[in-house]
């Protein structure tokens, strides 16, 4: 995961699948965040488990509770798919692209 500073939302790049092994590892590198707006490219995922599916939405809960967010986009229909299975699309916000999930906040 590649971690950039954007004004005042933070930026994670993932570039790596995200099975069920990682979620744990997502979940922490999340929450070490200094910052209470978070967007996360997707693009580069071709695969997400169930698990790392709740870590986003127990973050993105997290973060609203504190008056933040976390914002997806680049998703793969795969991904969507997933998504919208666990129910998540419901909970987190999903965009096209890093500028549109920028400006929803």
């Amino acid at each position: 995961m590649k971690i950039r500073e954007n004004a005042e939302i933070t930026v994670i790049d993932v570039a790596e699948d995200l099975g069920n092994h990682v979620a744990g590892e997502l979940k922490q590198t999340l929450e070490a965040q200094n910052t209470l707006k978070i967007v996360m490219n997707l693009s580069d995922v071709k695969h997400i488990g169930s698990t790392a599916i709740g870590a986003l939405v127990g973050v993105a809960m997290r973060l609203r509770r504190k008056g933040g967010d976390l914002k997806v986009y680049g998703l793969r229909d795969n991904i969507m798919r997933a998504f919208d299975l666990v129910g998540a699309t419901g909970i987190v916000e999903i965009f096209s692209t890093e500028s549109s999930a920028a400006a929803a906040f």
